[in-house]
């Protein structure tokens, strides 16, 4: 497998730190992989083994904030710098694999960003992978807790807070946990801002799924505590044949953490030999 560390820069002029990850042959696509909250590209490298081991290549960034990228830790002037890293990752994607398909791959507040990035730039790209999104979450907020926020986000614009995330929602299993904990790279802050407007967004892609007409896989775990599984199964209830739903019983978030991954990865692999299908009938009817 060859591994390569890029920059990219950022319109406001921070340094992104990325990643590039493929086999010498050329790939059958290209997965580029959107992280969650607090964390950062490189937890995903065992995942990341799994598509190179299948002929996939993979691209990822530690978007602003996060990891070993520029930027206050949780802090974003505007959710939407986050939808421009991700448009300055694709078009770099597409310069290292021209020709090759692209499918993105949003975890947590990940998948609310591929949501939003898909929505908002519609961008050529032949599928998605989204899983556990923080279209809501699993506990919201109180009237006077959203008060607060928005006075915070207005007079103090760079001020953060602790998400208070506990670990043990993460996985099962404690190794995962005790790796999040020793992990020098992984912080549990968010911007007042950043989170009313990725809140918004994920309520704004609660309305706007059947604007999506690629084809998706969405996955979540049913006993997830800190992303809602209930906003997922309600999420898809209006889209079409394009979208394909698993709600994985009693696993936790990070599904690909979870004790179950292979067979989590397993139902990945199958999409992906229907994704031609998918395709195929999507452009017959003049979504591609």
């Amino acid at each position: 497998m060859e591994h390569r560390e890029i920059q990219l820069n950022t319109v406001d002029n921070l340094k992104l730190y990325g990643q590039v990850w493929r086999n010498e042959q050329s790939p059958k696509a290209v997965v580029l992989l959107i992280h969650g909250l607090g964390e950062h590209s490189s937890r995903y490298k065992h995942w990341v083994q799994r598509f190179i081991a299948k002929g996939f290549a993979v691209t990822s960034i530690d978007y602003r904030g996060h990891g070993r990228s520029e930027g206050k830790r949780g802090f974003s002037k505007s959710y939407h710098l986050l939808l421009q890293d991700i448009n300055i990752l694709h078009e770099k994607t597409e310069e290292l694999f021209p020709l090759v398909p692209v499918i993105i791959y949003g975890h947590s507040l990940g998948g609310n960003i591929a949501l939003n990035y898909v929505l908002v730039y519609r961008p050529c790209i032949s599928g998605m992978i989204i899983t556990s999104p923080w279209l809501r979450l699993a506990r919201n907020p109180g009237k006077a807790e959203l008060l607060i926020a928005k006075i915070i986000a207005r007079l103090y614009p760079s001020y953060t807070a602790s998400t208070k995330l506990n670990p043990e929602y993460l996985s099962h299993l404690d190794k995962v946990i005790n790796d999040y904990k020793a992990d020098p790279l992984v912080h549990d802050k968010i911007g007042a801002r950043l989170y009313l407007e990725a809140k918004e967004a994920g309520e704004y892609a609660m309305r706007s799924i059947h604007k999506i007409n690629i084809p998706m896989l969405l996955m979540h775990g049913s006993h997830d505590k800190i992303t809602s599984a209930h906003a997922s199964s309600n999420f898809v209830k209006n889209a079409g044949f394009r979208t394909q739903f698993k709600l994985w019983k009693g696993l936790y978030h990070e599904l690909h953490h979870e004790e179950e991954n292979d067979r989590i990865f397993a139902y990945i692999m199958q999409w992906f030999q229907e994704l031609p299908a998918l395709a195929a009938k999507s452009k017959s009817d003049g979504y591609f």
